[in-house]
């Protein structure tokens, strides 16, 4: 029977899933905000706390079958050692200003956590709950297609021109639908958390892949056949719910000095609320949200990067573009269902219609927007293993191959200009171990 992480249809339900629970958020959330005054900081220091608790039990449940079976053969699949993972923290990310890796996981974590999730409740509350469900994630994509289009990384077609107008038209719908609402909750408090969650869901957009390997680490090749790039990604996330949820402490201790701010409200309640933490952790609203739609989601989301077909199919950051809206629509929905703010009904129905359609011309414009050159390249004997480290820094790439005959090794990659590959291959051309056989270029004018 096929590993069914192998198989690219599944990955792609993975992502579906993952947005889907992401979008029960609302529902398990929004009754503890009622129930507990002010605890927007505890709810994110407990769910990240308890999601990334479970996640480092598969980290240990795996070293320990490595432990036990690894050594057995040269098939096994559970290869990765604790000695993998401390070549992982105290590497540098040569894609991030080449600091330090747990440097480069912590400000992931400060804004993709801390920054991110805590605005998000505070929009929720201050706010409305169903602008902000799709002001920031429908703001935060026309903010990076605004950035890719200024970076020559997209191109403006008639699909992605289609595509921002919907995304416009739909943020003026949730506001106009959210009127009764946002007319008696909106606050300067509000539209300047919704504000910082746009920047901090940019700052993880653009640098959350920026993940690159190390000379330290293991060759891909080891790490397609084994846990090692699944252990990599536990790591990675582990990490990341930890530090976000520290991150929750220092926002907390900054509160307290600043009096008089609603900063410091949240933070005096934190600091109450701490010798109740237990109690946050067993409600069964804090528990789904903390399981269901974190340690489950996140792995969903992420799993697919593990095991992702990087030749067969767009690439795993194109479904992620694609499938994102899934998260507003269904949590708009459930909002809608569950009866926790008025709202125009006809208007929001309206509003999840256009995010569908959406959905459909993103899809169009992603199959028809890029396009794959393939590069033959000769590389300098006895630098094949330093080229490709430095091969695999380009999120362009979606596949090389050695070769024997009349070039080294072959390239395939994907680009959404003419301006991107033509900076790429000056990128390469840069490199004195390699040599671009422009004889014998060619272009694939669809991704396939």
């Amino acid at each position: 029977m096929q590993n069914p992480l192998k198989s690219t249809r599944f990955l792609i339900l993975l992502l579906v899933v993952a947005n889907l629970l992401y979008g029960l958020i609302p529902g398990f959330v929004v009754p503890v905000l009622f129930m507990r005054e002010n605890s927007i900081f505890m709810i994110v220091f407990i769910r990240f706390l308890v999601a990334g608790t479970i996640l480092f039990v598969f980290i240990i449940i795996q070293l320990l079958i490595g432990n036990r079976h690894g050594k057995v053969g040269k098939d096994s699949f559970f290869k990765a050692t604790a000695g993998d993972i401390w070549a992982y923290l105290r590497s540098r990310n040569a894609r991030f200003l080449n600091a330090p890796r747990m440097v480069y996981i912590y400000i992931l974590a400060f804004f993709g956590v801390g920054l991110n999730v805590v605005t998000y409740l505070i929009g929720l509350e201050k706010l409305s709950i169903n602008l902000q469900l799709v002001g920031g994630p429908g703001g935060a994509i026309i903010v990076v297609s605004l950035y890719n289009l200024a970076k020559g990384h997209e191109r403006i077609t008639l699909f992605k021109a289609i595509y921002l107008f919907m995304m416009f038209l739909s943020l003026g719908l949730v506001v106009v639908a959210t009127e009764s609402a946002t007319s008696t909750k909106a606050t300067p408090t509000g539209l300047i958390a919704l504000g910082l969650n746009l920047l901090s869901l940019f700052i993880l957009f653009v640098y959350m892949s920026r993940d690159a390997p190390s000379p330290d680490e293991r060759s891909w090749g080891e790490q397609k056949h084994s846990n090692l790039a699944l252990m990599r990604l536990l790591v990675k996330l582990v990490l990341f719910m930890m530090l976000g949820a520290g991150s929750i402490l220092l926002f907390a201790i900054v509160g307290m000095l600043v009096p008089g701010t609603y900063l410091h409200v949240l933070s005096t309640a934190f600091f109450k609320q701490l010798p109740d933490a237990w109690w946050f952790v067993i409600q069964p609203h804090m528990l789904g949200l903390s399981i269901v739609s974190t340690a489950v989601a996140y792995l969903c989301l992420f799993l697919p990067a593990a095991f992702w077909d990087t030749e067969h199919s767009l690439s795993l950051d194109q479904w992620n573009s694609i499938l994102y809206l899934l998260d507003p629509i269904f949590g708009t929905s459930i909002s809608m269902l569950l009866g926790f703010e008025d709202v125009d009904t006809v208007l929001m129905v309206v509003t999840l219609a256009i995010l569908v359609v959406a959905i459909l011309l993103r899809f169009v414009h992603e199959r028809e927007s890029k396009f794959n050159a393939i590069i033959w390249i000769n590389i300098t004997f006895g630098k094949q293993r330093e080229v490709l480290q430095m091969l695999s820094r380009f999120d362009e790439i979606r596949k090389y191959y050695w070769l024997a005959g009349q070039a080294d090794a072959m390239i395939k990659a994907t680009f959404g200009t003419m301006r991107e590959y033509h900076r790429f291959l000056a990128m390469l051309g840069l490199e004195k171990t390699i040599k671009i056989k422009f004889d014998m270029l060619s272009f694939v004018n669809k991704v396939v």
